[in-house]
């Protein structure tokens, strides 16, 4: 004989949203901009306007909004994607490669590159780090642009 379980109406939503999956707090892809907040953090890029044929520099920091740190266990990476016409001399920023440097709540990075036209061109920024609170360490995983101007 098969016995018929009841559960409240409240428990399933609160196990349905318990169970779907968790997304960046930021639009996957937003509309070109300097800065990309989040609930938790915000990223900001960099990037003086250089001239086609001269070396330039994409600055990138990840900043944490309270209560919320930087988890230097976690091996972040952030890969940089370049457009045509532009090369970066690191396409991979990584923790193991010591290329992130921690100034108070920031951390920070930085990329060479070099455009062989002049314009705006946009890279694509996507990787994953790592915050942590007083109770819990999440996984971040960002995908946004950053803008370079080349006259």
């Amino acid at each position: 004989m098969r016995k018929s379980l009841s559960i409240p109406s409240t428990l399933l939503v609160a196990f349905a949203l318990l169970s779907s999956p968790l997304t960046h707090a930021g639009s996957p892809t937003p509309a070109p901009m300097a800065e990309t907040p989040a609930g938790d953090h915000t990223l900001t890029f960099e990037a003086a306007p250089t001239k086609a044929g001269e070396l330039g520099a994409l600055s990138l920091s990840i900043t944490p909004k309270s209560p919320w740190k930087w988890n230097p266990e976690y091996p972040a990476k952030l890969e940089l994607v370049a457009p045509p016409g532009v090369t970066f001399d690191k396409g991979l920023l990584s923790k193991k490669n010591a290329d992130f440097a921690e100034s108070g709540k920031t951390v920070g990075a930085k990329a060479g590159f070099k455009a062989t036209s002049p314009g705006t061109h946009k890279a694509i920024v996507k990787g994953k780090f790592g915050l942590c609170d007083a109770n819990v360490c999440i996984i971040k995983k960002v995908e946004t642009t950053a803008t370079i101007v080349v006259n």
